[in-house]
């Protein structure tokens, strides 16, 4: 990295370093990604940001022909019932190829994709580009099979845990440095870790239970809390 480079050169010439250049170094070298992006490219753009000024949140789905309500959809089923007790409304962008929904104070920003769940990466690189906001203010609710039904948790970087959505996502913007809202939908019943019955099974309806929970608004602004508290913090 350019701060990096600096000053090692300054050492090299001084033979010392301040301890203004050790501690530039030793915060550069802790907040870089696990990817590297060219310089100049668009990734690159999006990781300098310094500040938030933007949280964007978006919801991993598969579009019809596959079940609106299905588990694999949890994800959006989630951003929509909180665009819904927000009382925001839905433009389409055609550069993205997805629905948005931006609150009145310009800070909020809930992405609805239409592209297939494995290959959403582009356009949410894309979204995050026309909004003008970087990876750091970027959450992907997305369902998960590791954890239990009506539970969550947030998750920032690490590996895509098998998730294709969210490894389109990493590949797409060239770091993992991003927050995952895990969306609980539990394994079946039977163990199985057969791809072709897993995949049977996220396509498959939610049980009624698991939909009444998310339509409580105080769950739905319970994980925005914990969002935007991530953010801040």
């Amino acid at each position: 990295m350019r701060i990096v480079t600096i000053c090692t050169l300054a050492f090299a010439i001084t033979g010392e370093r301040t301890k203004a250049e050790e501690k530039e170094e030793e915060k550069t070298l802790r907040t870089m990604p696990s990817k590297t992006p060219t310089k100049g490219s668009s990734t690159s753009r999006l990781l300098a940001k310094a500040e938030p000024s933007m949280r964007v949140i978006v919801g991993l789905c598969n579009p019809w022909p596959v079940p609106r309500l299905s588990r694999h959809n949890l994800g959006i089923r989630v951003v929509e019932l909180l665009a819904e007790n927000l009382g925001l409304e839905w433009h389409f962008s055609w550069s993205c190829w997805c629905w948005i929904a931006k609150n009145e104070a310009n800070d909020l920003a809930l992405i609805w994709p239409l592209v297939p769940y494995n290959n959403v990466g582009g356009s949410v690189h894309r979204a995050l580009t026309e909004l003008q906001a970087g990876v750091e203010d970027l959450t992907i609710a997305h369902d998960d099979l590791d954890l239990d039904p009506q539970k969550w948790k947030m998750k920032i970087g690490g590996s895509a845990s098998g998730n294709r959505g969210v490894k389109s996502v990493i590949d797409a913007l060239g770091t993992d440095q991003f927050r995952r809202l895990r969306l609980g939908i539990g394994r079946p019943a039977s163990g199985t870790r057969d791809r072709a019955e897993i995949r049977t099974y996220v396509l498959s309806a939610m049980e009624s239970d698991v939909l009444s929970y998310w339509q409580q608004a105080s769950v739905i602004f319970g994980a925005l809390a914990e969002i935007l508290a991530v953010v801040e913090g």
